[in-house]
């Protein structure tokens, strides 16, 4: 024991103190491992955003809990895109917020106002005026990106902040994801996490080939699936943007999709084998109108072979109305060319807008020894994690119900967006905040 005891002291008295290597990595070795350097150069360029979102409904013992519940905080990122103020980021970002606010590099806050919004491809250019010296990234053509590719994505995770992770292009054209309307992205397996919405995804150079937007994940973090509107598509979109504050496209009228390779079988056309599926024509649209029918193969888009319906949606939703296009296809094995008159395309989002007075119906109601009673409420709709039966409605928008006429009325007068309903919930107040919203659910029976 005594021994033992001995050496243990030893030990003690000999250990020294950890010490860090001042020697720094060669200089050809940090060129090859190292892209401080150029992150440096880049990292400025990227801005973190915060906001207060509206919710969509809420509910609170109180109308001031339910006013602040009424405004939750957010979190994204955006990309300086000129020294004159511009950023861009992505439409669900910035969409029904308030007091936008920019982070800078540099530690600044600065206000910034929406110049434009386009919810189809989740994109947005927001503008600040300030005497700051902003730093602009400089913009590569994602074109030019192949699979394996270098890659960093930059932005505010999480709301940490300003945060650099590094992968590779995993795949390019990425397309029907139902993320947007017009889906054709750039896949990274460099970590995105919830924040990172807007920020840049660069190079090895440090240019920007894309604008971080969507992960797909079961845990709701960074599982390798990223990804990334490429510039080429953001370019045109943020131009019109600052010169009209809207998007304007163009249409024909027609639905396709990529040809199944049994179908490429059949055709024996042209040389190349690519091309799309007409799958339907609107009727009186300007492709109906210029004879285009269903089963058409669309070859080629204004003398451009169609690679994809991805891609042909692309091009012609970026015509201009009144535009003439010409497209070359195969019917019956037999080649044609149409010319076609563009239309300007419908927002479909504007059609499925539903209003506060619709959404209610969901709500089922029944009058009751003087007062207006839920007697049930469709489970299908969201409102339904809002409402119970048996809940008394005492008021919308501090006018007070007593009948179900007198509820009736005051939704068919309503003008505004939301709609507080105080109710009476075993005895106790509750206020619940109901917004119009887009539809994500068809609850009617």
């Amino acid at each position: 024991m005594r021994a033992l005891l001995l050496i243990c002291f030893i030990f003690s008295i000999n250990a020294s103190d950890w010490k860090l290597n001042p020697t720094d990595l060669p200089a050809a070795i940090k060129q090859q491992t190292s892209y401080a350097t150029t992150l440096k150069q880049v990292t400025p360029s990227v801005v973190a955003i915060d906001a207060e979102k509206l919710t969509e409904e809420a509910i609170a013992e109180s109308e001031e809990d339910l006013m602040q519940k009424r405004l939750v905080p957010t979190a994204g990122s955006g990309v300086i895109i000129s020294e004159d103020g511009y950023i861009v980021t992505n439409y669900h970002v910035i969409h029904d917020t308030r007091s936008l606010r920019i982070h800078l590099f540099d530690g600044s806050i600065l206000r910034a106002q929406i110049v434009g919004m386009d919810k189809h491809t989740d994109l947005a250019l927001l503008k600040v005026s300030s005497n700051h010296s902003l730093k602009p990234i400089n913009i590569s053509n994602s074109d030019l990106v192949e699979i394996g590719d270098l890659a960093f994505a930059i932005g505010n995770p999480m709301g940490v902040g300003h945060t650099v992770t590094k992968g590779m292009i995993s795949a390019l054209g990425r397309k029907d994801l139902g993320i947007t309307t017009f889906d054709n992205f750039i896949q990274t397996d460099a970590a995105i996490n919830q924040g990172n919405s807007g920020g840049a995804l660069v190079d090895a150079l440090g240019r920007l080939i894309g604008i971080n937007t969507a992960i797909v994940t079961n845990s709701g973090g960074s599982q390798g699936l990223g990804f990334s509107i490429p510039t080429k598509q953001c370019i045109p979109i943020l131009n019109q943007l600052r010169k009209q504050g809207k998007m304007i496209r163009g249409d024909l009228g027609i639905t396709v999709k990529d040809l199944t390779p049994q179908q490429h079988a059949f055709i024996q056309q042209n040389s190349n084998n690519k091309g799309v599926l007409v799958e339907k024509v609107e009727s009186d649209s300007p492709a109906a109108l210029a004879g285009l029918e269903k089963g058409d193969i669309l070859k080629r888009f204004n003398g451009k072979v169609i690679q994809s319906a991805v891609i042909l949606r692309q091009d012609i939703a970026n015509q201009k109305p009144r535009a003439v296009v010409r497209l070359n296809l195969v019917r019956n094995d037999k080649p044609m060319t149409i010319d076609i008159r563009v239309s300007e395309w419908e927002d479909v989002f504007s059609k499925h807008l539903v209003s506060i007075k619709e959404r209610l119906t969901a709500v089922q109601l029944v009058e009751n020894n003087g007062f207006v009673e839920v007697q049930k409420v469709n489970d299908k709709s969201a409102l339904s994690k809002l409402f119970s039966p048996k809940d008394k409605i005492i008021s919308l928008n501090q006018q007070l119900v007593s009948t179900i006429d007198r509820w009736n009325t005051i939704l068919n007068e309503l003008q505004a967006k939301e709609i507080v309903v105080h109710i009476k919930r075993n005895g106790q107040d509750q206020y619940i905040l109901i917004r119009e919203s887009i539809e994500r659910e068809n609850f009617k029976e």
